[in-house]
């Protein structure tokens, strides 16, 4: 199976507990096997729902079934545990998955998701504790990265735990860059970008008249203020730097009926969001896995829906980077990968989106781009 098609997103109010505290017993029955006495090998529903309720819930979701989880937590100040109250160190508990699915890549997969939310929040270490007898995981842990810290004994385990963690590493270079530092740059006269991407987004909402919207990779608001309210009645702002939404939500907010900020990493797969009409990525895809982002993009919108996207075209001799004052933003050169609008237009094509328009931008600065806009006409092509 192709975990990809997996989607990863945080635990909602309507998640079934009985189905995630069966998923916990199912998950652990080795374990018990094993003689090892884990919470989640007997827990019942309402300490499944406590546990819940204690962190950041993560959930992978596979045909509306819950098929693996895991909480984070924050550092806490009155554990028996020393390493867990240490400022900046999180960690997780309650990690399983299906039976079936495990062995694949799953459980990697959702550790990549903990780390980054784990960073997010302001981690500099993650940790978790395991049976000190369950060398399997041990040896699996290690493998992730993980070292140990210390021993430490629950009472409402049969074994020593041994506690585990790892540093994290700055994961994304867009949670270094200040955002005063990216719209400062973006507005320069020798980069011009923001003006580009805000007008934009205003011409898709004239031309296609949306009444929902989400902006991938919002920013500040990436022009927003220039889209009209009573066209738009619902607008997700979506961006992977919680700085930056913080301060979208605070600028935009109060100007539409409907507003949804959502903190998420694209590279990770869809976000939980309920489907739009038009979504509107600028100068995003060339810093995600465009092959992943093109299999679950049909999902985020209505039938009919609207992707309109800016590419950043090859320039001879200047850099992807546009030189400027603001040192930060040159961080992203590695990150940032160039697409191909013929690569681009054949993933979608074959995800059932139509090319309605397209259109290249020369800038006074001599660097390119090109605006283009598909409609969701068909069912994705079976492979």
């Amino acid at each position: 199976m192709n975990i990809e098609h997996i989607r990863i997103r945080e635990l909602r109010p309507d998640d079934s507990v009985a189905a995630i505290t069966e998923l916990l017993h199912t998950s652990y029955t080795p374990l018990a096997a094993m003689g090892f006495k884990y919470l989640a090998t007997h827990q019942d529903e309402a300490t499944t729902q406590q546990r819940l309720q204690g962190g950041i819930s993560i959930v992978a979701e596979l045909d509306g079934a819950i098929v693996g989880t895991a909480t984070l937590r924050a550092p806490e100040a009155e554990s028996r545990c020393a390493w867990y109250s240490q400022p900046g160190v999180w960690s997780f508990g309650q990690f399983a998955v299906r039976p079936d699915l495990q062995r694949n890549g799953l459980g990697a997969r959702l550790m990549r998701v903990i780390e980054r939310r784990a960073f997010q929040h302001g981690a500099t270490e993650l940790a978790l504790d395991t049976a000190e007898g369950a060398t399997h995981l041990v040896r699996w842990y290690e493998r992730l990265g993980f070292r140990f810290i210390q021993h430490v004994s629950w009472d409402e385990t049969n074994y020593r735990s041994v506690v585990m963690s790892k540093r994290l590493p700055d994961p994304n270079p867009w949670l270094r860059i200040p955002l005063s530092d990216y719209e400062a740059h973006m507005a320069l006269p020798s980069v011009a970008q923001s003006q580009l991407l805000a007008s934009t987004l205003q011409s898709i909402v004239t031309r296609f008249q949306p009444r929902s919207l989400a902006i991938f990779g919002a920013a500040g608001g990436n022009g927003l203020e220039l889209v009209d309210s009573a066209i738009v009645r619902r607008v997700v702002a979506l961006d992977f730097n919680p700085d930056y939404l913080r301060v979208c939500a605070s600028r935009h907010g109060a100007s539409f009926a409907e507003f949804q900020p959502v903190l998420h990493d694209l590279s990770q797969g869809a976000p939980a969001i309920e489907p739009v009409e038009c979504i509107f990525a600028g100068l995003v895809l060339e810093y995600l896995r465009l092959d992943v982002f093109c299999s679950y993009l049909p999902s985020l919108l209505t039938a009919a829906g609207i992707f309109a996207t800016v590419l950043q075209l090859p320039a001879d001799g200047l850099p992807e980077v546009s030189v400027s004052p603001f040192p930060s933003l040159t961080q992203l050169q590695p990150a940032f990968a160039f697409v191909s609008p013929t690569h681009l237009d054949d993933l979608l094509s074959a995800q059932g989106f139509s090319r309605l328009e397209d259109e290249r931008h020369d800038l006074n600065t001599g660097k390119s781009f090109y605006f283009v806009a598909y409609q969701l006409t068909n069912q994705p092509r079976e492979r």
